[in-house]
């Protein structure tokens, strides 16, 4: 038994869901222009910057980069043109959206239950890490233990960082490439009931890694685009050029029913509201 209750953690996700929906108004009530303005990338058509809203403007930007950096022979992350428009994606309206809707989902379901380890796989360069420090803090989650992880060395500088930015929290920081199990030096420290959660991680490691998550997880929070219609569309095949595989709703909820008896589709209104071919938010819990 996992020690809490699925429905509890299920109606904790409703106000940040709600919240939300809300959010997307203006630009962002419909995404079909975002669509138009990939295929219209893929197709090599020009356009200007201003024929689309601002908002999706650092996704375009991004898009528009791997097309010319794949065609001009290779993509690395350590690219300083794709760092710098990695950060302006990051730091955009739309994935700014996405970590505060995440950090709200982990607080709410702190509240619900009695989760006693965070684990955050992929953490990168800590943009939702610090938010949900922050938010642990101001919400008195002092007890809890997060452990950030990641697949680079420097995991270990962003945990000696949240360290000494949030001295009252138990922070922790592990190596873990979620393609592999998880090492034993990260299952040695987790307190049960544990929380795990992923932002835009499984795309590159694929639907295996589902089963290491479930491993070390009672609730799991998966934020990927998991697309509803289960047809590549225009931006599923820009991203496959950096290696990036196409992952399907309903394939990835057979994978979670193999270790987790509810599976809930989170933003399931907001998909509908907006016009979007893919869901991002899932939760899974034993």
């Amino acid at each position: 038994m996992s020690g809490i209750d699925s429905e509890q953690l299920i109606a904790a996700v409703a106000r940040p869901m709600a919240q939300y929906r809300a959010a997307m108004k203006g630009d962002l009530e419909d995404w079909m222009p975002l669509e138009h303005a990939e295929q219209m990338l893929l197709d090599g058509r020009a356009f200007g910057e201003h024929d689309f809203p601002a908002d999706f403007g650092p996704i375009i930007g991004m898009m528009r980069l791997i097309l010319e950096k794949s065609a001009a022979g290779g993509w690395s992350w350590a690219d300083p043109d794709v760092q710098k428009v990695f950060a302006e994606v990051a730091s955009g309206t739309v994935y700014r959206l996405y970590a505060d809707v995440l950090v709200a989902m982990v607080v709410e379901m702190l509240k619900a239950a009695p989760i006693c380890t965070v684990v955050e796989a992929g953490a990168g360069s800590g943009f939702v890490t610090g938010r949900l420090c922050r938010a642990m803090r101001d919400n008195g989650f002092d007890r809890v233990r997060l452990i950030a992880t990641d697949m680079l060395p420097s995991i270990d500088m962003l945990g000696h960082e949240l360290r000494s930015a949030y001295p009252d929290l138990i922070i922790e920081q592990c190596c873990w490439n979620i393609q592999n199990e998880a090492p034993l030096e990260l299952r040695e420290r987790l307190r049960k009931p544990v929380l795990v959660f992923e932002r835009f991680s499984l795309p590159y490691a694929g639907y295996g890694a589902i089963g290491n998550l479930a491993a070390i997880a009672d609730a799991l929070i998966l934020v990927d685009d998991l697309s509803l219609t289960g047809e590549k569309a225009a931006f599923d095949h820009i991203y496959g050029r950096i290696g990036t595989q196409f992952l399907v709703l309903e394939e990835a909820r057979r994978q979670l029913a193999k270790y987790f008896s509810r599976i809930h589709t989170c933003d399931t209104e907001v998909v509908q509201a907006i016009r979007s071919p893919v869901s991002t938010f899932t939760l899974a819990v034993k």
